[in-house]
């Protein structure tokens, strides 16, 4: 039987291979549906915002449901994924960051 109750244990990502190749999946169903994004980090974060809530919804659905299904793990799954591409975008824009940063703070040689 499927319970909200249930204590999940953190496993070490053991599915990472398989989460990574959500991610990248879901990635480019973004840019399919929405084209390259180019936003300011207020607006992502508050489309992270945006995506953690609608994962919210699919917990407290799951909650609420008096039988719950694997439909609700489905959902639930599905939102976790669009929300940590979401927030692994703007991680990625930070490695970017610094990486432009540190290029502009090496000294020219020429000069």
């Amino acid at each position: 039987m499927i319970t909200f109750h249930k204590i999940y244990t953190d496993t070490g990502l053991r599915h990472r291979a398989l989460l990574m190749d959500m991610i990248v999946n879901e990635h480019q169903r973004q840019c399919d549906k929405f084209g390259r994004q180019r936003h300011s980090l207020p607006t992502w974060l508050t489309i992270a915002a945006e995506e953690h809530g609608e994962l919210a919804k699919a917990i407290n659905e799951f909650r609420l449901a008096k039988l719950p299904t694997n439909n609700h793990l489905i959902a639930i799954k599905k939102e976790a994924i669009q929300a940590a591409t979401v927030c692994l975008k703007i991680a990625d824009f930070m490695i970017q960051e610094q990486e432009s940063r540190r290029n502009h703070a090496k000294p020219n040689k020429d000069h």
